[in-house]
């Protein structure tokens, strides 16, 4: 059983969930993930607070309800069930998933042991990509000064029993990004 998937009534949870939907996701500002959900999660920082676009990935732990953030991630990150968090840093590669993937983010700030183990120290971030259900496709552009330049691409393809889905994105910038 998934975590947002539990039986109990909402007022009755002893713990609060945020959700990021698809609409959010597509109309933010922001290109990359963890940019979004600094600006729409309260409570959430990286180590170094610097975006993954310009930040090694080993500086990108995250921790939410103002835990001091440090390089050792305390926040479980979930790509449909499977941590994304590196086994022994905790850190989080944002550059691997393109937000054109995700149909929704679960943020559940606050220890998560219960449901998750011990890695959820500082809350639980489940990202669930798009359900495969009809064939679609997407592109997004994004332009700017000093040379600058982004876009993705997502695609779904259905042919019962098989599925095919591609995400992929692109930046370039003269500047600084």
């Amino acid at each position: 059983m998934r975590a947002d998937r539990l039986p109990e009534a909402e007022a009755s949870r002893p713990f609060s969930l945020e959700v990021v939907t698809e609409q959010t996701l597509r109309a933010a500002p922001q290109a990359r993930l963890d940019d979004v959900l600094r600006a729409q999660v309260a409570g959430f920082s990286l180590f170094r607070r610097s975006s993954s676009r310009v930040a090694n990935p080993t500086t990108q732990g995250v921790t939410l309800r103002n835990f001091g953030p440090s390089g050792a991630g305390r926040t479980l990150v979930l790509l449909d069930g499977i941590p994304l968090n590196d086994p022994f840093a905790g850190y989080v590669q944002w550059n691997q998933v393109p937000p054109s993937s995700l149909d929704q983010v679960l943020v559940t700030p606050g220890g998560g042991a219960g449901l998750f183990g011990n890695a959820a120290l500082a809350g639980t971030i489940y990202l669930r990509t798009r359900s495969a259900q009809e064939d679609a496709a997407s592109v997004q552009v994004q332009l700017g000064n000093a040379e600058t330049y982004g876009g993705s691409i997502a695609g779904t393809l259905v042919r019962n029993p098989v599925t095919l889905s591609l995400f992929a994105e692109a930046f370039s910038t003269g500047g600084y990004p």
